[in-house]
């Protein structure tokens, strides 16, 4: 392992002396080119200021001669002057300060030339095939004077740097390979103490653990024994996510909300229903956030607050108003320390949703209520009666018979009542009606029309039946008997005098929708969210009096819902009032 570590730190500082040398290298040169660039160009401004302010070229004394002088301005020492040359715009060389002009070709294709006549300067570097020199050439198109003025810069100075660069970068990597030498016998005897330190306490002292595959040095040694401990945690961490996994979906399957935090009141725990309770996303992070934070629930938060404080149970009730108005009954107890740890870690809470059961409390409570106010109502009455009758009305055959008609009359609502009572609570109690069959829906019309046709008469109402006598509707017959004639009934009672109800089907692919539309006074808007309720009447003393028990449109209601259909009524004050029954139909 000494040995590899040795060799690879040699590589690796040999890679990394060569690569800074060569970034080294090409920086120098790009450096030493920009400058001779920029040189190159303020010297060519210089040029041309002196062209224009002579005006050699209009004079035609312009010749190589006055050239090279011009060029020996720029000559550094030590270095080869640079070369100036004077262009026509045509390509003619007219004066050259190295070289004859006239023993020149045409300059138009040379590169540097084509970019100044284009974009008024141009630049290039390349071999000069009239002297045979690498140059950096720079030409500047002159405008007042139609000419190209170039300068070119020879590049033997970097060429002597790179050599010069060369020799340098070759030495210092030699003296970095010799240093690194050393300091990587060091390197590698330190490196290779402490992993025979863990091999020595962690390995296996197992034949079958020395007897796997691998070097048999250092390296070799702690790779086996990093491969056991792995093999050990890979085993401890699936157990952990195994068990973790149980506790999630454990967590996540529960019907009530679970939120658990710590004794800084930070989120530990929050599980899905929690998080629709209080209109939580699930794309905004919790964990580990503050409760009040999250949640902005002060009474949960100070109940959590408190059990932690006094490592006691609580309970109590808080009402939500997300997505309306909701009742939640919390619970909430304070998490017990691990065996040796001081303090309260925390607090967990168990929220329910408790809106229905309070609802049914109350819609139960004022069932009671009412059903003990419409008992007793008539019962009283019959009793005032007989009571009278008792003490002497009996003997009056006129009083009696008034009186025993009343009497008749109470019993016969209190039959009516506790009939439709008993024929509610048993369509509440079904989850289905499984004894259906195929009936045709005009003639149980007539046979309810032919029922109701005393009443009608005394009050001149008509009945239209216009149900197409080909529509089938697939129930219990009485159950809907039953509804037509809560409907039908109503509207009849609460009709005009010389009035109409019209009755007609509509028959879809999958559901019948049956219409009951009279002219009589109608509902106001007010009342329609409430008339299927049970007990509940527009107006009780004309519903009494017309021997209602508030049951009627209730009982409807749950016949529609338990073929899975529903109910509503199109009506206004004294606009007369359309009954709609929707069920749905199985596929013939």
């Amino acid at each position: 392992m000494k040995r590899r570590i040795f060799l690879f730190y040699l590589v690796l500082v040999t890679l990394v002396s060569s690569a800074v040398a060569l970034i080294a290298y090409r920086m120098a040169s790009d450096l030493y080119l920009s400058e001779i660039s920029t040189s190159l160009e303020r010297d060519s401004k210089l040029l041309v200021h002196i062209l224009n302010a002579e005006k050699w070229v209009e004079s035609g004394r312009i010749t190589d001669a006055d050239i090279r002088e011009l060029s020996e301005l720029a000559q550094t020492e030590n270095e080869p002057p640079w070369r100036l040359t004077i262009i026509h715009r045509s390509g003619k060389v007219l004066a050259d300060s190295q070289t004859q002009a006239e023993r020149m070709g045409n300059h138009v294709d040379r590169p540097e030339v084509a970019g100044a006549l284009k974009n008024g300067t141009g630049s290039r570097i390349r071999r000069s095939p009239t002297v045979g020199w690498d140059y950096l050439y720079f030409a500047r198109y002159v405008a007042e004077q139609d000419l190209i003025v170039r300068l070119a810069a020879p590049l033997t100075a970097i060429n002597a740097i790179k050599n010069t660069l060369l020799f340098n970068t070759v030495a210092t990597i030699i003296a970095g390979i010799i240093i690194s030498a050393f300091i990587a016998q060091r390197l590698s005897e330190r490196l290779t103490k402490p992993i025979a330190g863990l091999v020595e306490r962690f390995g296996s002292r197992s034949p079958k653990a020395d007897k796997r595959a691998g070097s048999k040095d250092e390296i070799g040694d702690l790779s086996r024994t990093l491969e056991q401990m792995a093999a050990r945690i890979e085993t401890v961490i699936l157990e952990l996510k195994d068990r973790n996994a149980r506790m999630d979906t454990l967590i996540d399957s529960l019907e009530y909300g679970l939120i658990a935090v710590d004794n800084q009141m930070r989120i530990i725990i929050i599980n899905p229903v929690a998080r629709r309770m209080f209109d939580i996303s699930e794309k905004v992070e919790a964990i580990d956030k503050p409760l009040i934070q999250v949640l902005r629930n002060l009474k949960l938060n100070d109940m959590l607050e408190e059990a932690i404080r006094t490592h006691r149970n609580l309970t109590d009730e808080d009402i939500m108003y997300h997505g309306g108005k909701r009742i939640i009954a919390l619970s909430v107890s304070p998490i017990k320390p691990l065996e040796g740890e001081a303090g309260n870690p925390g607090a967990i809470a168990y929220i329910r949703d408790i809106t229905n059961v309070r609802k049914l409390e109350e819609i139960r409570s004022e069932f009671v209520s009412n059903v003990t106010h419409e008992l007793k109502t008539p019962l009283t009455s019959i009793r005032g009666f007989v009571e009278t009758l008792k003490n002497g009305a009996v003997r009056d055959p006129k009083v009696a018979e008034k009186f025993l008609d009343i009497i008749d009359i109470e019993a016969d609502r209190l039959n009516h009542l506790i009939n439709d009572i008993l024929e509610l609570s048993e369509i509440e109690g079904m989850k289905h009606d499984s004894d259906t069959s195929l009936f045709a829906l005009k003639p149980l019309v007539d046979e309810i029309a032919a029922m109701l046709e005393p009443a009608t008469q005394e009050k001149g109402i008509t009945i239209s039946n216009k149900v197409e006598v080909f529509i089938e509707i697939n129930a219990n017959r009485t159950r809907i008997k039953q509804l037509m004639i809560n409907l039908m009934d109503n509207a009849v009672k609460y009709n005009k005098e010389n009035g109409s109800i019209d009755i007609w089907v509509e028959k879809a692919e999958n559901s019948v929708t049956i219409h009951v539309r009279d002219t009589g006074i109608g509902i106001p808007e007010s009342h329609h969210s409430r008339i299927f309720e049970r007990f509940y009447r527009v107006d009780k003393g004309r519903s009494r009096e017309m021997g209602g028990t508030g049951l009627g449109l209730s009982i409807v209601k749950h016949i529609a819902g338990l073929y899975g259909g529903s109910v509503q009524v199109i009506s206004g004050e004294e606009k007369g009032s359309e009954f709609i029954v929707s069920l749905p139909q199985p596929p013939c």
